[in-house]
């Protein structure tokens, strides 16, 4: 990705995130317990296991990353979409 489509991305997420609504959520100690197991379970890093976990104990309705690798083990979890399709569905609702 080159600079143009890289400034037309965060543009994108600028607006994404002024559009819909974002909450931040705490892990309780139950959660960071799930997280650890995550980690034997996935194939991801500690703050992607730590992303994941976040999501799915918020229940949250859509994981939005454009991180292949993570989207891929997310989805055994979540429903992942990268944030081009994420921002399409929530269009069109």
């Amino acid at each position: 990705m080159n600079q143009p489509e890289r400034m037309i991305a965060v543009h994108k997420v600028e607006d994404f995130f002024r559009k819909y609504p974002v909450e931040i959520v705490t892990i309780e100690k139950d959660a960071w317990e799930r997280t650890l197991k995550m980690l034997a379970d996935l194939n991801v890093s500690a703050c992607d296991a730590i992303q994941i976990a976040t999501a799915k104990e918020s229940k949250c309705h859509i994981f939005v990353s454009n991180d292949g690798k993570l989207g891929k083990e997310a989805k055994k979890k979540l429903r992942w979409l990268k944030a081009e399709e994420a921002l399409r569905e929530l269009a069109t609702a």
